[in-house]
């Protein structure tokens, strides 16, 4: 579970399509459970209205010790529940979700105080397509 220490803290994070248009702004956190899992729990900033829809979000980190993987439950504010494989490794961050129609992976590199990634998305097997990108920035730090 200490591979995933870099991402403990509180967060800005900026989300936008492909096309560079901005979705808004929310606040994430990430923070020990017991010193044996890591709960992610992202909202909107108070007084803004951006996607209210998604949030409030929750995600909770377990790791395997045999295969060195994280898994990551999912649930959001539209009662969406999704399982995602992870792994943050050299200071990369991967998470997968292989359903057939709606297969979903995330890329991001992690650096002290931002994380900058992208998600994509593939409908048909195999045809990947940009879906969003997303930078965290440590709160604290100029947007």
């Amino acid at each position: 579970m200490q591979r995933l220490k870099p991402l403990i803290g509180e967060w800005a994070v900026t989300t936008a399509l492909p096309g560079g248009q901005v979705l808004g702004r929310v606040r994430s956190t990430f923070a020990w459970l017991d010193d044996r899992f890591v709960v992610q729990r992202t909202d909107v900033f108070p007084g803004d209205q951006g996607m209210p829809e998604l949030f409030p979000a929750v995600c909770v980190y377990g790791s395997d010790d045999g295969t060195g993987r994280f898994t990551q439950l999912y649930s959001d504010g539209r009662g969406v529940h999704r399982v995602y494989q992870c792994t943050l490794d050299d200071g990369v961050w991967r998470m997968w979700r292989d359903q057939p129609g709606f297969a979903q992976r995330f890329t991001a590199t992690v650096g002290a105080d931002v994380i900058d990634g992208g998600w994509e998305l593939a409908e048909e097997e195999g045809v990947w397509k940009p879906d969003l990108s997303v930078r965290y920035e440590r709160a604290g730090r100029p947007a």
